[in-house]
C-alpha cells in the first residue's frame, strides 16, 4: 500500500492502464490508484482517429508511454508512441524474431515490451480470430518468449 502512494511516474516509460473515462477528445486512463492522466485523441494510433469512443470504452486495458507533465502538472499519455510505427506491406521489415499473437493488443503489448528491435506487421490474417484453448496456448508462448528475451 504504501509502495503505491510513493510511486512515481516515470517519464518515457510505458504503463498498461485502465480507461475510466472516455470523452470525444482522449481517454483518461488510470495507471495505479490515484494517478491518471490523458491520452489525447490524437495520441491514441498511428491512424487518424476521429473519438476515442470510437476505439475505447470504460474498462478498457491499454497500453500508454508517459510522455510527462504540462504546464498545469496534468500528466500526459501516449499509446501511439507506445506502439511501433507500422510498416507498409511493401516494406520489407529486418530479419528477427516473428511472434504470432492471439490477438492485435497482445502483439501491440508484446512489441511494447521487447522495444525498438521489433515492429508490428499486419497481415491478410491479422484479422483471424483464435478461441478458446488455442488463445491460452498462444499468450504462453508470447509470455515465455518475453521472458527469455528480457533475460
Amino acid at each position: 500500500m504504501i509502495e503505491m502512494v510513493a510511486r512515481e511516474v516515470e517519464e518515457g516509460r510505458v504503463y498498461t492502464g485502465k480507461v475510466v473515462k472516455v470523452e470525444d477528445f482522449g481517454c483518461f486512463v488510470e495507471l495505479w490508484p490515484g494517478c491518471e492522466g490523458l491520452c489525447h485523441v490524437s495520441q491514441l494510433a498511428w491512424e487518424r482517429v476521429d473519438k476515442a469512443s470510437d476505439m475505447f470504452k470504460v474498462g478498457d486495458e491499454i497500453i500508454v508511454r508517459a510522455e510527462g507533465y504540462d504546464n498545469r502538472n496534468r500528466l500526459n499519455l501516449s499509446r501511439k508512441s507506445a506502439l511501433p510505427k507500422p510498416v507498409k506491406k511493401e516494406e520489407k521489415a529486418d530479419n528477427g524474431v516473428y511472434l504470432c499473437a492471439a490477438s492485435k493488443e497482445q502483439a501491440e503489448r508484446a512489441v511494447a515490451l521487447i522495444g525498438d528491435n521489433c515492429q508490428l506487421i499486419e497481415t491478410e490474417d491479422s484479422n483471424h480470430d483464435i478461441h478458446g484453448a488455442h488463445t491460452q496456448v498462444y499468450l504462453d508462448a508470447i509470455n515465455s518468449f518475453l521472458k527469455e528475451y528480457k533475460e
